[in-house]
């Protein structure tokens, strides 16, 4: 099998984007770490950090919970 690269800059953007999608969502900073994988063959997995911000209208938990099943969804 081969072997795909992906750079980080490509998955900022797209969380980014998925973000920025969402209704309510003003403005977005990502923060992407790779950890490694507790397995033997150390995968690294990407780890998100979002900091947004949102209108005073908007449900912070709703929006939390959007950004989460989108972005699960289109990494996996």
């Amino acid at each position: 099998m081969g072997e795909v690269n992906i750079s980080l800059t490509a998955l900022k953007d797209m969380a980014d984007k998925i973000a920025r999608s969402i209704t309510g969502v003003r403005d977005v900073k990502v923060r992407l770490k790779m950890t490694k994988a507790p397995t033997k063959d150390k995968t690294l997995i990407p780890n998100f950090k979002l900091k947004l911000i949102v209108g005073e209208e908007s449900n912070i938990v709703l929006i939390s919970d959007e950004i989460k099943t989108t972005t699960r969804y289109i990494f996996k």
